[in-house]
């Protein structure tokens, strides 16, 4: 998810998620915070236990996800340094999509192809500009590529929200047991350059918001005979001003059905090509 969802609270209302066990917000925090480390033993460990937990929890994480709290204000300085960040009006949520594709198919998808395409209905306008080579990326001839992005979207024809924000995605090299063989994760994180501009003024002030998605093969049980691929995790936290008979337990609903609908249409869109 890259755009803030917030906004949506204009059209509807969603019971909040259940809060996350310590682990999952911890862990989540921890990818973001260590994403662009050198190192990447920090992120192989992380990715690990974050498959170990999803294998007790995918039932609950793909269905009503979680409400994820206990983000460091260090984490919003290693991006937004010297900014008032609004720790009181943080909110956070975290939810499962268990795709019927590979953790390859959902980088292509998600890197190198239009997001006004695969996403027809959340952008009016996706301007990326890549600040790193994409080309050797899906090759695995490199590990990291970072893009600009200032988007437009409208919702229900009456609200318009821009945002420009930085992204940046990386291929982790993996493994889920010693012994078990290696594989790649794709790690994705993004978050707001400047306050989103949201019309018509008053509804909603989103001030900051930060996203840490994780793509992992998947061999898990999630209730279906389907043969599943991969399975990504997306987190985001928002820091906003909520203006209105609105709660922030609505929009933590929001967010999670939101980042759900994204998943489909994802799968929806590699299936069509």
């Amino acid at each position: 998810m890259k755009r803030p969802m917030l906004v949506l609270l204009a059209l509807g209302a969603c019971n909040r998620p259940p809060e996350a066990p310590a682990e999952l917000s911890e862990l989540a925090g921890f990818l973001f915070e260590h994403f662009p480390d050198d190192d990447p033993a920090p992120l192989q460990g992380g990715v690990a236990n974050l498959d170990a937990w999803l294998r007790d929890h995918i039932e609950d994480t793909t269905d009503d996800g979680y409400e994820v709290t206990d983000l460091r204000e260090e984490v919003l300085d290693s991006v937004n340094p010297g900014q008032d960040h609004h720790m009181d009006d943080l909110a956070g949520a975290s939810v499962g999509f268990v795709s019927d594709f590979g953790v390859d198919a959902l980088a292509r998808a998600l890197v190198l192809d239009e997001q006004e395409d695969v996403f027809p209905q959340s952008y009016e306008t996706h301007d990326r500009t890549f600040l790193s080579d994409p080309d050797c990326f899906m090759p695995h001839d490199c590990d990291f590529v970072e893009t600009d992005n200032v988007t437009l979207a409208t919702y229900a024809g009456l609200i318009k929200v821009a945002t420009h924000s930085d992204a940046e995605f990386r291929w982790v090299r993996w493994e889920r047991e010693e012994g078990a063989g290696e594989s790649w994760a794709l790690l994705h994180r993004t978050w707001l350059l400047d306050e989103a501009d949201v019309t018509p003024a008053g509804l909603v002030r989103v001030f900051e918001q930060l996203y840490v998605g994780v793509t992992i093969d998947w061999d898990g049980d999630d209730g279906d005979d389907d043969p599943d691929e991969a399975v990504r995790l997306g987190t985001t936290w928002i820091s906003a001003q909520i203006i209105g008979p609105f709660t922030e337990g609505s929009a933590l609903g929001l967010i999670v059905n939101s980042m759900k609908g994204e998943g489909e249409k994802l799968d929806e869109w590699i299936a069509a090509k």
